[in-house]
């Protein structure tokens, strides 16, 4: 069946990308070589569906350095054309996995939301620290105001705007309320952590600095 994108990209097209989408099987485990590895919701399997092709369309779609994301403004054409360069074609899919296919394109699918939002996570690492001190910062605000306490140039309505702002620029222009939701869900988590004396622990024997992010958010 002819492709409905044309799309003729060479490998330099991919270099920058966070993982080399080109040079990735369609079977086998290429994820230990990766920055992905130590990401959970990347060893999980996606029912029906060649798990490799679906982590190659999250980077197509998601990767700022993505040529799909260069290529294409509109959103639902990139995650057609990458879908179809994926090997993912809807056309030419079973019934179920069309159904299946739908879903994601329709970002429905929590397994593959969760691996949308870690990928971006490692991908624009600092972009996600600005969502999460934007995050902590919108309910420091609101917190104030519902206990009564005015600050001079505190504007809540403001900082939701930004937080919005950096969570849809994260997203690659995705704008998908349960996508959002997940990374909502996702930053929020990761607030709560550094928190916790257990979750302190884990980052230190991780490798981060528990307080790092917060320093790259307070530079902004």
């Amino acid at each position: 069946m002819k492709k409905e994108y044309e799309v003729d990209f060479q490998s330099k097209d991919f270099r920058k990308m966070l993982i080399p989408v080109n040079e990735i099987p369609n079977k086998g485990n290429f994820i230990a070589n990766t920055v992905l590895d130590k990401f959970p919701e990347f060893h999980q399997p996606i029912h029906n569906l060649n798990k490799n092709k679906i982590i190659k369309w999250i980077a197509c779609v998601y990767d700022k350095e993505s040529p799909f994301v260069i290529k294409f403004d509109d959103l639902n054409e990139r995650k057609f054309a990458a879908l179809e360069w994926c090997d993912l074609d809807i056309r030419n899919a079973s019934k179920n996995n069309q159904k299946l296919l739908k879903i994601i394109l329709k970002n429905r699918n929590k397994a593959v939301n969760k691996m949308i939002v870690s990928y971006v996570r490692a991908h624009n690492n600092s972009k996600y620290a600005l969502c999460k001190g934007l995050e902590k910062q919108y309910y420091d605000e609101l917190e104030m105001i519902q206990n009564g306490g005015v600050k001079r140039g505190v504007n809540i309505y403001n900082t939701q705007k930004r937080l919005e702002s950096a969570m849809t620029d994260l997203l690659s222009g995705d704008r998908n309320t349960e996508l959002e939701a997940e990374l909502h869900a996702s930053i929020t988590f990761e607030n709560l952590r550094r928190l916790r004396p257990e979750g302190i622990a884990q980052l230190l024997m991780e490798g981060e600095d528990p307080i790092s992010e917060e320093e790259i958010y307070e530079s902004k």
